[in-house]
């Protein structure tokens, strides 16, 4: 059986809970998805709200900061949100595309070459089990040319687990406040 270029676009959007909404929890969403793009905060909460029957911004929050679900550097080297599950199975993965894209990136690469990864790894250990940061945080803990954060952000997971922000904004994000 073949499928016609219609039906396959359709199949692409049902997969992804474009098509209607679902009546699965948060996190069987992110689990399903394997990864929703996360470069922004509000990105996921609005990319669930849109997906899900009865999802609220406090399910997403809670997720995170019991950390069932975290916003990392993945595919593509840019912040998605997943499962803790999927977390520890895909970084692994992409680890080495992460790594060689750092280092062949023309704005950052040469600089970093001369940083001790190693240092670098073992401060943001330290750092990560006192308290939860942001790579803003993380390179003012650090001694360096102010790059250090960017080359913290391959050679080691960098999880941010805290919602540091509210998703509503004027109303309560409920699925009862939807006008469509």
């Amino acid at each position: 059986m073949t499928l016609s270029l219609q039906a396959q676009n359709r199949a692409t959007l049902a997969r992804q809970l474009l098509l209607q909404r679902s009546p699965m929890s948060a996190l069987d969403a992110i689990e399903h998805l394997v990864g929703m793009q996360a470069q922004a905060p509000f990105a996921p909460y609005y990319g669930l709200w849109s997906r899900l029957d009865a999802f609220t911004g406090e399910e997403l929050s809670g997720l995170l900061t019991s950390r069932k679900a975290a916003r990392i550097v993945l595919m593509r080297g840019t912040i998605h949100l997943v499962t803790a599950k999927d977390c520890h199975r895909l970084r692994p993965l992409v680890q080495p595309a992460l790594d060689r894209m750092l280092r062949s990136n023309a704005t950052h690469g040469k600089p970093l070459a001369a940083v001790d990864v190693t240092a670098v790894v073992e401060a943001a250990k330290r750092l990560l089990y006192t308290d939860a940061l942001t790579p803003v945080k993380s390179a003012l803990g650090w001694p360096s040319n102010g790059l250090t954060h960017r080359r913290d952000r391959s050679p080691r997971p960098h999880a941010a687990c805290c919602p540091w922000y509210k998703f509503r904004r004027g109303h309560s994000g409920s699925a009862a406040d939807r006008s469509g």
